[in-house]
């Protein structure tokens, strides 16, 4: 249903472009003052046909369900629709051709087509807390109506519901999670005791039995982990607190905690980090550090013995850049596009039998985005994975 309401909204917006196109060039005509008899009768019927495709255009986005505003060229809102007007509680004569300068004053249309928000190149898409219990999806992206004539399109979708559903289905995984933690960890060290034969020998079948038992268990124990991971990413084991954080140290610590099991491995390691201090972020330090801890995760977990590893911070002009290079098992070609998603492991992944859920990449996702940050990976079965992660500055 969303797919074919995008799709209508591209061809409304193509029938726009059409439409002022051609005004442009019956304006064109107009100035040239051709004076002849024909072609101003033309020129009549052509802006006849050009209002009555602009009123059919028109209603077609007003009774779009998402919120829909153009910016012009000149910082001007060109159009809004109901849907928009309602989401902002404002009638459209407030809004329409008023410069986002004019309406600075009015806090709720302020967060949508603020100058930073409406000057920023390229798509932009964050979710806004507009009012209380009502969240907004706001995506803005360039209109390109002519050569020299940029535009810009807002679409506002009302996704309130859908996050309170989120959170209530994420408040449930929490608390199963923490309920799963204590029996699984009691079983696992009643378990690890008999197959150390704590309490008297057991016989080779005995222990593969066991053995077998055990490593099922484990599994389970990094699942519930990973859930709980899932769970503070969103917000719900526990608050946010953002502060000032340096991404180097950040590394330094997940460095330290990994650094027996590089020795063990024999990895060769390296880190590229600039001599000067390193331009602050803004972010919530633990959701950081989970990120960064998956990506090294999966790197010291899928590299083998004698294996490379290489981390690299740069400070760039977008804003701190994370990079993380491994010689492990990398992912399959016909595999990259559901890397990112929940519970999705390549195959060789799974084959190589560690431990994994497929949720530390989907965490990664979208603690990465949700800070405004862009995060993606090169990689190449047997020849290994470079995951990379951009979060802007906190003077951004």
């Amino acid at each position: 249903m969303e797919l074919i309401l995008y799709v209508l909204l591209y061809f409304i917006l193509l029938f726009l472009i059409v439409f002022i196109l051609l005004l442009s060039e019956i304006k064109k005509m107009e100035k040239e003052n051709l004076g002849m008899d024909h072609l101003l009768e033309k020129s009549e019927a052509s802006r006849i046909n050009a209002e009555k495709l602009k009123n059919k255009v028109l209603l077609m986005i007003n009774d779009l369900p998402e919120g829909i505003l153009i910016i012009d060229k000149d910082g001007k809102v060109s159009v809004v629709n109901s849907r928009a007007e309602k989401f902002l509680g404002l009638n459209k004569k407030q809004i329409l051709n008023k410069t986002i300068f004019d309406l600075g004053h009015l806090s709720d249309v302020k967060k949508i087509v603020s100058p930073t928000l409406v000057n920023f190149k390229g798509v932009h898409r964050e979710e806004i807390n507009l009012r209380k219990n009502f969240i907004l999806e706001l995506t803005i992206e360039p209109l390109v109506l002519e050569k020299n004539n940029t535009a810009k399109l807002i679409i506002l979708r009302d996704i309130t519901k859908m996050k309170y559903a989120q959170v209530a289905k994420d408040q449930f995984i929490s608390v199963a999670a923490h309920q799963l933690k204590s029996p699984l960890t009691a079983v696992g060290l009643s378990l690890k005791m008999i197959l150390d034969q704590d309490f008297g020998k057991i016989s080779k079948e005995q222990r593969n039995i066991l053995d077998k038992t055990y490593k099922k268990n484990e599994f389970l124990m990094y699942l519930v982990e990973d859930l709980l991971k899932d769970a503070r990413a969103d917000g719900v084991a526990q608050p946010e607190t953002k502060s000032m954080v340096d991404l180097g140290e950040v590394a330094d610590s997940i460095i330290d905690f990994y650094r027996d099991e590089i020795k063990r491995k024999n990895i060769g390691f390296k880190l590229n980090k600039t001599d000067k201090k390193l331009p602050k972020i803004l972010v919530d330090k633990e959701k950081i550090k989970m990120v960064v801890q998956n990506l090294f995760d999966n790197a010291v977990k899928y590299t083998p013995k004698k294996g490379k590893i290489e981390v690299s911070i740069i400070s760039k002009k977008e804003g701190i850049e994370f990079e993380i290079k491994d010689s492990g098992i990398g992912v399959p070609e016909n595999q990259k596009e559901r890397i990112f998603k929940r519970f999705s492991r390549a195959t060789n992944a799974i084959g190589s039998k560690a431990p994994g859920t497929g949720l530390g990449l989907a965490i990664a996702k979208d603690v990465i985005e949700k800070y405004r940050g862009k995060i993606w990976f090169e990689s190449k079965e047997n020849k290994g994975s470079t995951f990379y992660f951009t979060l802007p500055t906190a003077k951004q």
